[in-house]
């Protein structure tokens, strides 16, 4: 088996593995079986046929096999010998499946990346953070703390879930971000999770998720995420390729070669984008629809550049690609995440606006208040805020932090919350009688249900519970032009609401906490 490379594109380099083959030569007709091409996967191959007959050879019928066609062996020392050679068409190997790990480096066996880790179904991150930066607490590449992990390998596999290790390309993997076309949960549907949605959930359904190869991109219920903001090569609204990257300022590191079988990416992360519904998607031997294939050489696209959103693979659609959470075997995966998608965290909220508007300035008095001199920082007991808090998401570009400052709607869903820091009363807001409360133009939180106490990991800070009734708004991160045109949320109606009108509290605090 012969690996060719027309066009320069997905050529692999290494030969296939054959199986031993019975060959029958026999009327001038050979006749193989038992072939096999084992280890290997890719575009491009053919069969290389090839006859030796040597001077003095009897042309009687030999049974022997494949490179050793001689029906006597004297003939093979005679210095006259004539080669006939023959190719097949040139066909595909696809990989029966592929699975995902994580960790590692490159300098390791042919077999699996060394300190690599595999993916099991409950294994894969629920959350990760814009912008961020692989785990180094509790544990290297810890997932839900930080950033995705420092590397993610793709693995090939047959149909034994054997490492398909004599793989080897250049430039035949592709990394992309997708989100699901239903972000938002709703309640009272299923979550990403198999659970019923409620308050605090923000895990999608993701329905219909599913591969298809009747669509350009070959997905259903999914599609190419798009930048949500300007910056780095996210110019416009229908940009996407630095939604994932292993730099902060440019598009890099979503292409892969293979070596021994597994791709590895370095260093993606999700930029320029954030919410609820994410995926990775891993494509091998990649291609687009504004792009021909004649007599096996690549034609230049219609207008000019292969960034074309609707990717897909060569291959099968379900063979050729895999989603990071697995989405299992049907879509090309080894194993089936406990959840569907990802939540991709804001690296960073900005308080925009502090509460208060009554009482006195605290400021003026020597102490942290909204941070402006002349300026009330009180609230009244049980009184809507005079001055309303307000919230805005920011990432960070490697330099410096940036806003979403552009109404392009191409975010996930990501509710937001408002607490009181607990530490802030003692640790004991529930005692004293102290809630924050909404109304129903506002509540504290998406939905209106009361929330119980809940502990801040690593902290030791208890959140008080709070209530609400149902909002006419919901409260989530949505862009806003009060918000100097930026996506944030601004509240219109928070209160605090004490055991009794006479009591009073000094130098509480609003917490913000975003998912």
């Amino acid at each position: 088996a012969q690996s060719t490379n027309f066009g320069g594109v997905g050529g692999f380099t290494a030969s296939a593995d054959l199986t031993a083959a019975t060959v029958v030569f026999n009327l001038g007709k050979a006749t193989f079986s038992g072939v096999k091409i084992a280890k290997t996967a890719g575009r491009y191959f053919r069969l290389k046929y090839w006859m030796t007959e040597h001077a003095g050879s009897t042309g009687a019928a030999v049974l022997q096999t494949l490179g050793y066609t001689t029906s006597d062996a004297a003939a093979v020392n005679s210095p006259t010998s004539y080669v006939t050679e023959a190719y097949s068409t040139v066909f595909m190997l696809s990989p029966a499946k592929m699975k995902l790990s994580w960790g590692g480096t490159a300098e390791d066996s042919p077999f699996q990346h060394a300190g690599a880790t595999d993916y099991t179904a409950s294994t894969f991150p629920i959350v990760t953070r814009l912008d961020g930066s692989p785990a180094t607490y509790p544990t290297v590449d810890a997932p839900n703390t930080d950033g995705l992990p420092s590397a993610i390998n793709v693995i090939l596999l047959d149909a034994d879930g054997s490492t398909l290790s004599s793989t080897n390309c250049t430039k035949c993997f592709y990394a992309r971000l997708v989100k699901c076309d239903d972000s938002t949960p709703t309640n009272g549907t299923t979550t990403g999770m198999g659970l019923t949605n409620g308050d605090g959930v923000t895990l999608p359904a993701c329905v219909g998720q599913a591969i298809d190869a009747n669509e350009p991109d070959q997905m259903a219920g999914m599609t190419q995420a798009l930048c949500a903001t300007n910056g780095g090569e996210c110019t416009s609204s229908t940009d996407f390729q630095q939604t994932l990257s292993s730099s902060p300022t440019t598009a890099e590191g979503t292409e892969a070669f293979v070596a021994n079988g597994i791709a590895a990416f370095y260093g993606l992360q999700a930029r320029y984008t954030f919410g609820a519904g994410f995926l990775l998607r891993f494509v091998m031997d990649p291609q687009y629809d504004n792009i021909s294939y004649a007599n096996e050489t690549l034609v230049t696209p219609v207008n000019g550049s292969v960034n074309h959103t609707e990717i897909k693979t060569v291959h099968t659609a379900a063979n050729g690609q895999v989603f990071f959470p697995d989405i299992g075997a049907v879509g090309g995966g080894h194993v089936e995440s406990d959840h569907k998608s990802m939540i991709i965290r804001p690296y960073n909220l900005e308080v925009a606006q502090h509460p208060g508007g009554d009482g006195v300035d605290l400021d003026g008095l020597g102490t942290a208040g909204d941070g402006t001199v002349n300026t009330p920082d009180g609230v009244g007991a049980g009184q809507p805020f005079r001055v309303q808090p307000a919230v805005v998401v920011k990432g960070y570009d490697g330099s410096s932090e940036y806003y979403f400052s552009k109404d392009w709607a191409n975010h996930g869903h990501m509710p937001i919350t408002a607490v009181i820091k607990s530490e802030t009363c003692g640790q004991d807001c529930v005692d004293k009688g102290i809630a924050l409360t909404g109304t129903n133009d506002t509540g504290v939180s998406l939905t209106a249900l009361q929330a119980g106490a809940f502990l801040n990991d690593g902290t030791g800070d208890l959140t008080g519970i709070f209530t609400g009734d149902p909002s006419s708004i919901d409260v989530e991160l949505a862009y806003s032009t009060i918000l100097s045109g930026n996506v944030g949320f601004y509240w219109r109606d928070l209160k605090v609401l004490t055991r009794d009108s006479d009591t009073g509290f000094e130098g509480l605090k609003l917490m913000f906490m975003a998912g």
